[in-house]
């Protein structure tokens, strides 16, 4: 007996192909994002700010926040913070990491303390 040829054939053979190519292009995309340092897209630095600035006593500011990925454990970030007047930079910097850790999943944070002027 001969097979009838069905119209939905090459419909569901363009949809399976299409699905395989979407899913091949986002396994691509995050596979690339690590080697090539990219950012991490949950972490906002003008959120990181913000949040420093609230919730870690001594931070009058944070500035030059880069976040970039290295393997999938998590983010590593480098920021530079301004104190308030009579902060102890060591430790505000031991908060700011202990703050990043906790809030935001940074395992490993490079602070930087800048004691120059208050403007940006």
């Amino acid at each position: 007996m001969k097979a009838r040829w069905l119209p939905i054939d090459p419909g569901l053979s363009v949809r399976v192909s299409l699905l395989v190519l979407r899913s091949g292009r986002l396994v691509a995309r995050d596979s690339l994002h690590i080697p090539l340092e990219g950012a991490p897209a949950s972490l906002d630095p003008d959120a990181v700010r913000a949040d420093l600035v609230e919730a870690v006593e001594g931070v009058g500011d944070a500035l030059h926040i880069h976040a970039w990925s290295i393997s999938l454990e998590g983010p590593m970030i480098t920021l530079n913070v301004r104190l308030t007047e009579g902060a102890d930079a060591t430790l505000v910097v031991a908060a700011v990491k202990s703050r990043l850790l906790e809030r935001f999943g940074v395992g490993h944070a490079t602070v930087e303390v800048d004691f120059g002027a208050t403007g940006r």
